[in-house]
């Protein structure tokens, strides 16, 4: 595992803990990441779909729905791990 040493605006790093009750900066920030890395393939796969160029064998509501399904499975198992 890698040390960085950063400058963060207090303020921001205070509303996120707030907002998703991190208990550490480190635990903010690791999930901000996969926050925005899982928003940003989110985001791809859906341009994707509506573009035609992926076939996932299933309707945009089917994946959405999977999807909501799988990020509940992951949230329940990262609960687990605190």
């Amino acid at each position: 595992m890698a040390r960085t040493t950063l400058d963060l605006d207090e303020k921001i790093i205070a509303e996120g803990m707030a907002a998703t009750g991190a208990r550490s900066k480190k635990a903010l920030i690791e999930e901000a990441v996969r926050e925005l890395t899982r928003a940003r393939a989110r985001d791809e796969l859906v341009k994707s779909i509506k573009a035609g160029t992926l076939d996932a064998g299933m309707t945009l509501e089917e994946l959405l729905a999977w999807r909501r399904s799988s990020l509940k499975r992951i949230q329940t198992r990262e609960g687990e791990n605190d």
